[in-house]
């Protein structure tokens, strides 16, 4: 299936979008070169792009659910403790026997809330390190019934350890700093994992300094049952937007180690990637849009739209392979190879059955010894520019790095009008 329509952007993607500039031709070669717990916090984004505006609004019936390091999981009845969450879960009223998760009486974990929620509901975390494994036991939502988890605008929430998602349908996640814990992770895959689903959003947060094979991963919700299963189960209509996803630490053998590893599989679709800086993946890809080999070639991915997002420092920008299809790539700003190897290139295919049904369009491809690499057929390419390393101001540590020349920053990449 192609990729679905482009939508509304994110809140952080917004007020950066303006028409960009088309090119003419194939391959275009250059010379090197403390607000109310509902209100709005002023100054609540940061010039990284990482964080949150607002508190989003529940959905009718709805809770919001508040996290803060002072909080508690725990509520005493008796001579005994239990945990919130089980009668939260249940949306019990009683406030002695079940004290609501509210902002002067808030939860102490963000599992805890996760475990919590319910359609409708919104979680939001205070400012703090919240060293934890988030994830597990999370129930589906719906589209009129949307759960977000936020932090709390103006305030920096990290989860130092990993969130894993198993169809996380109609969630958001947003504003967070997802960091690798050793102690937690280990040596695991990913320090951010999502599992199938439909209609959810990441956006706005940053994800760093995994040592596994990627910073985000992203795979299908099923891998057995008939296709039907499969479909349902997803991923299907997701966004993964205005983050800032980086250094991959991984040095597993060469080509390994990526920022984002979409395996969503072939009874994926609607899958956007849009908008955001990705850096720091000498082993690896900023993206890599394929099954991890032959033998579970089903879990390449399809329908799915890479656009106006900036990749600097990587042996790989983007590679396809295996059975991925209808994969869209434009507008994007791929920069400054490090850690090349002799089959490394700015796009690339690997070991891609239908090269025809991936377009490259209207990318900046920057100081890579190769700039497109076609394996096993050509793709559907046109209007892309080729050109030296370009330079960059701000911090990738900071998720502040931007491309100085003012001409290309409108055009490509994450900050593109």
């Amino acid at each position: 299936m192609p990729p679905r329509a482009p939508r509304p952007l994110h809140r952080g993607a917004s007020t950066r979008l303006l028409t960009g500039l088309a090119l003419v031709g194939l391959l275009v070669p250059l010379a090197a070169a403390d607000a109310s717990a509902q209100g709005t916090a002023a100054g609540a984004v940061t010039a990284s792009g990482v964080g949150t505006e607002d508190i989003a609004a529940p959905a009718s019936g709805g809770r919001t659910i508040y996290v803060s390091v002072t909080g508690t999981d725990r509520v005493r009845r008796g001579d005994n403790y239990a945990s919130r969450y089980v009668c939260l879960a249940k949306r019990m009223t009683d406030q002695d026997y079940c004290p609501a998760a509210t902002a002067n009486r808030p939860l102490r974990s963000v599992q805890a809330a996760i475990r919590s929620a319910l359609p409708g509901d919104v979680l939001v975390v205070r400012e703090g390190v919240y060293q934890e494994a988030v994830g597990w036991g999370a129930v589906a939502a719906t589209s009129t019934k949307p759960i977000v988890l936020q932090a709390y605008p103006g305030e920096r929430a990290e989860v130092n350890g990993t969130l894993m998602l198993r169809k996380p349908s109609f969630w958001t996640v947003r504003g967070f700093h997802f960091t690798h814990n050793s102690e937690i992770q280990g040596s695991g895959q990913a320090v951010v994992n999502i599992q199938g689903g439909t209609g959810w959003t990441f956006a706005d947060n940053e994800v760093k300094d995994s040592p596994g094979v990627a910073n985000i991963m992203i795979t299908p919700g099923a891998r057995s049952g008939s296709e039907a299963v499969r479909r349902a189960a997803g991923p299907r209509d997701y966004t993964i937007s205005g983050n800032c996803i980086h250094d991959n630490r991984g040095r597993h053998t060469h080509g390994m180690d990526h920022n984002i590893y979409l395996m969503a599989g072939i009874y994926s679709t609607g899958g956007l990637i849009e908008r955001n800086l990705l850096a720091g993946a000498p082993n690896g890809s900023q993206i890599k849009v394929a099954a991890a080999g032959a033998a579970t070639a089903a879990d390449s991915p399809r329908g799915v739209t890479i656009r106006k997002n900036t990749m600097l420092s990587s042996s790989t920008g983007v590679v396809v392979g295996l059975a991925a299809q209808w994969i869209r790539i434009e507008g994007n700003l791929v920069a400054n190879q490090t850690g090349a190897g002799p089959y490394d290139a700015a796009v690339k295919g690997w070991e891609l059955k239908r090269a025809d049904l991936v377009t490259v369009k209207g990318n900046l491809l920057a100081g890579y010894k190769q700039a497109i690499r076609e394996e096993t057929g050509r793709f559907n390419r046109s209007a892309n520019t080729v050109r030296g390393a370009v330079s960059y101001s701000g911090s990738i540590q900071q998720c502040t790095a931007v491309v100085s020349d003012t001409g290309l920053r409108a055009q490509y990449g994450h900050a593109a009008r």
